[in-house]
């Protein structure tokens, strides 16, 4: 139960920062909503009674009329308030999607690198962005069916208690076993779908194979479609059977719960008949009673269900909170780098891959400045990206300092630091906007500057062909889209190269940059890349061993050390 009460109120929580008015209006119209049930009650035992009174009197109907323009009204007004309660929540369900999505990208940017090395946080990430808001729209759904239920049952518990305080007690505590039946097996399908969580993302990974514009020839030439489309079918099945067994243990549960329910239904009604007989009650009194057990029975199902209910969807928004609570890049005690970066020192840096023995780097000793150009060679796996990776600040040294400008890397804030770099990689990302949101979504706030914008792609070797475009910097990319256009893999390298030049960086990575592209666009762009390099530290990872030609300052990885 406390583990229930914790899970309710963090949701709560999360509901409430998304908007508290929304939470507010959505209790009161399922109060309102709930006050109907028990006025019916009386309204119906008042319209029968008058019904009985009315043919004794030679058929004075005043009273029987009144009453049902009454019931009529209750009819009306309960449909009313149910679907304002409806369009309430859409509307806060929508709210709460982009609360959600909002908070957790924001989360996203700032949570540290070193934690994509887990597979646990694409799980985390799939189950948060593919469960929460479906999850908790359908917690939205349980607070107002709980309020509503509450209110009503107040009224019914009422009607009830004035004949007999027995009935009321007999029928809740036949509740309970329900409630902890039904929790159970929410515990048991949140534990098949965490099991699942890792498939379900391997299925959306392969449907993106598939629907990817240029894996479409290897994927026909080769076969390699028919693999993807068995391990799918595989996969899917594999998951049904596990959700057929669940249904299976679920239908068994609601089965004897039902069948006993049932049994002490019959019992309790002729113990009312019986009872109301006995006290010479109203035909319109033995009604409310019977009708009133019945609401009684239904309303407690209900709020076994919606609290059953909602216990279930806070175990899966738990999956949220779990990402929300993740360590994030610290700014506390941090400053702003304000100037460009000058000079960059590994101080004796080892580093090791979380979960990994194997130190990733061994005691780099290296110094970089300001005006030079460093060229980074070495076998695959030699540490290369790695060496990358500390230098950009995304993984922090096992042991040892990195320095910049003479501080301790974690002197100087995140984002201030990534303003002075920048950084092409060797698989580049196809963003699918057009050609100027290509280039310039590195610093959006100048992307509008035509300019710039084409000066970038003129310095990388794109304008050319950009400009043949059917929309030119207008035209939309990745064939996918509407309008789409596919680029080939160096038109594409060029775009990325441009992406690259785009912001006025003092650290400029180019790893793998001209893997698609001849050697005379290569020495070209090179060339425009060192034309401002006074000011600037450039490092080049290369398996080119023509790129060194009159190079000085080359360091080659091997096992993870600097051996040269």
């Amino acid at each position: 139960m406390q583990r229930q009460i914790v899970s309710f109120r963090t949701v709560l929580i999360l509901l409430w920062g998304a908007s508290p008015q929304a939470i507010i209006l959505l209790i009161l119209a399922s109060s309102l909503t709930g006050f109907l049930t028990p006025i019916g009650l009386l309204c119906t035992q008042h319209f029968l009674d008058a019904i009985v009174r009315s043919v004794s009197a030679g058929g004075k109907f005043a009273s029987v009329v009144i009453w049902l323009l009454l019931l009529l009204g209750v009819t009306l007004f309960g449909n009313l308030t149910s679907m304002a309660l409806q369009t309430l929540r859409a509307n806060f369900s929508d709210v709460l999607a982009l609360h959600i999505t909002q908070k957790t990208l924001a989360k996203y940017q700032v949570i540290h690198a070193e934690a994509f090395e887990k597979k646990e946080i694409y799980d985390r990430i799939h189950m948060a962005v593919t469960e929460t808001p479906n999850r908790c729209a359908l917690y939205i759904d349980m607070i107002c069916g709980v309020t509503k239920a509450v209110v009503s049952l107040t009224g019914v518990i009422a009607i009830l208690a004035s004949f007999d305080v027995r009935i009321v007690f007999a029928t809740c505590c036949l509740t309970i076993p329900l409630l902890k039946i039904k929790n159970k097996i929410s515990i048991k399908k949140y534990g098949i779908y965490r099991q699942q969580a890792e498939s379900h993302r391997l299925c959306n990974s392969l449907f993106a194979i598939l629907l990817n514009a240029p894996n479409i020839p290897e994927l026909k030439v080769m076969n390699g479609g028919n693999y993807i489309a068995n391990e799918i079918g595989t996969t899917i099945q594999q998951q049904n059977g596990d959700n057929r067994a669940i249904r299976a243990r679920t239908l068994k549960a609601d089965t004897v719960a039902i069948g006993i329910s049932n049994a002490i239904t019959f019992g309790v009604k002729i113990w009312i008949v019986v009872s109301a007989i006995s006290q010479e009650l109203t035909v319109g009194s033995i009604y409310q009673m019977l009708s009133a057990f019945d609401s009684m029975q239904t309303l407690l199902q209900s709020l076994v269900y919606q609290i059953s209910s909602g216990y279930e969807q806070s175990l899966y928004v738990s999956n949220l909170l779990v990402l929300w609570g993740l360590s994030e890049e610290s700014t506390k005690m941090q400053v702003e780098l304000t100037v460009p970066i000058q000079k960059i020192e590994f101080c004796d840096v080892s580093f090791s891959y979380p979960g990994s023995a194997r130190p990733a780097l061994k005691n780099v000793n290296l110094t970089l400045t300001t005006g030079s150009l460093y060229t980074i060679i070495g076998e695959n796996g030699s540490g290369k990206s790695t060496l990358i990776k500390l230098m950009l600040g995304l993984y922090t040294p096992t042991q040892g300092e990195i320095m910049v400008n003479e501080k301790p890397i974690s002197t100087w804030s995140p984002s201030s630091l990534r303003k002075q770099m920048s950084a092409v990689f060797q698989n580049q990302i196809h963003y699918p906007f057009d050609v100027k949101t290509n280039i310039g979504v590195v610093e959006p706030f100048r992307m509008t500057n035509r300019n710039d914008v084409h000066s970038a792609a003129e310095r990388a070797q794109a304008d050319s062909f950009i400009q043949q475009l059917p929309h030119g910097y207008e035209t939309q990319l990745c064939k996918e889209w509407k309008d789409g256009f596919e680029l080939s893999g160096g038109q594409w390298q060029r775009i990325a190269l441009a992406r690259f030049l785009f912001p006025d960086a003092s650290l400029c990575i180019l790893d793998e940059p001209f893997s698609a592209l001849d050697t005379v666009a290569e020495e070209h762009i090179l060339k425009e890349i060192l034309a401002n390099q006074s000011n600037k530290i450039t490092v080049l990872i290369t398996h080119r061993y023509d790129d060194l030609t009159n190079q000085e300052n080359i360091i080659v990885m091997e096992d993870g050390a600097v051996s040269a």
